[in-house]
């Protein structure tokens, strides 16, 4: 039981799934923002480990990004409780803004609360939870 509730978290080294348009697949943590422990809204640095070779936007492989989805329960205030199925994340370029032009996932609404740059991220969503 103990292993499984550390496998819903974000550690480094923890793989993600990325899910915006912005080229890569898949990136593995190299760093949490001020933290050891990723939660919803944190800002990553990764490391991308997959990216189709169509898409060649991305020059750098160490990025920036923000944690949309989690593996992690999150109680609301209303009382009811929140999780999905993978750990997603959306690239942020240098000054943190979101360099994607599309987001294949659902947001939740955690992310508008606790970051107000994300205003642009969460236009290009496909709804908000």
């Amino acid at each position: 039981m103990l292993i499984q509730k550390f496998k819903s978290l974000v550690f480094t080294n923890t793989s993600l799934k990325i899910s915006d348009n912005s080229g890569p697949k898949k990136a593995k943590c190299l760093n949490i923002k001020k933290k050891k422990i990723g939660y919803l809204a944190d800002i990553l640095t990764i490391v991308i480990k997959k990216k189709l070779k169509r898409k060649k936007k991305l020059k750098k492989n160490i990025l920036f990004s923000v944690l949309i989805t989690s593996k992690k329960k999150k109680k609301r205030l209303d009382g009811s409780f929140i999780n999905f199925d993978k750990n997603k994340i959306a690239i942020l370029d240098d000054k943190f803004v979101f360099f994607g032009t599309n987001l294949k996932s659902l947001i939740c609404k955690e992310i508008i609360k606790k970051k107000k740059k994300n205003i642009r991220l969460i236009s290009f969503s496909k709804g908000i939870i």
